[in-house]
């Protein structure tokens, strides 16, 4: 019974990996972040952290909010407005 319990256990626990489950295919964009200016950025200009936000939802081809550790002090190859998303096109 108990090796039984163990092993019920085990299973409801699953194996570790994070991966979008079925039921979640629909809403992930929904419920992930990506990076958005917080200010306008000058061409050329390094991004501060200040500079920056995250915001739902999570649009296609842009920077997710896990990326932001790469992007600060990376430079933008063009003049761009508050609220717009980032993509990796948008740096140098």
């Amino acid at each position: 019974e108990m090796v039984r319990l163990t092993r019920d256990l085990e299973m409801m626990l699953g194996d570790g990996v994070k991966r979008i489950e079925i039921n979640e295919e629909n809403t992930f964009h929904l419920q992930r972040r990506s990076i958005y200016l917080a200010n306008d950025i000058l061409a050329n200009q390094k991004i501060s952290k200040a500079d920056l936000k995250c915001l739902r939802p999570y649009l296609a081809g842009s920077l997710p909010a896990s990326a932001i550790a790469l992007i600060l002090s990376k430079r933008v190859k063009k003049t761009m407005q508050q609220d717009q998303v980032l993509s990796w096109d948008d740096l140098l």
